[in-house]
């Protein structure tokens, strides 16, 4: 039997926790697929109508985004929430 767990009460921090995806691992997978796709910190803080330093933050690790901006991420760099909320081996992480 599959039991549902209800995880409302969590910040959208500690989500992220259990679903994998550590800040650092968060800013890794960003900056891995912002060289990817050849932009600049600076071009994808316009895309997302954010500060150039927040999208360091991000990948850093200090700050995590919320998961609008993370999914706003996600889909601009052509990635899912899977790939930005996990840990890789492969590089990414």
């Amino acid at each position: 039997m599959i039991k549902n767990y209800n995880f409302s009460y969590l910040s959208e921090t500690e989500m992220l926790k259990v679903c994998g995806g550590g800040a650092k691992h968060i800013g890794n997978n960003i900056r891995y697929l912002r060289y990817a796709n050849k932009i600049t910190q600076y071009q994808l803080a316009k895309i997302l109508h954010v500060t150039q330093s927040t999208i360091a933050h991000y990948e850093n690790g200090t700050r995590i985004p919320d998961i609008d901006n993370l999914m706003d991420i996600a889909r601009n760099l052509g990635a899912d929430m899977n790939i930005m909320t996990s840990f890789h081996d492969d590089g990414m992480s």
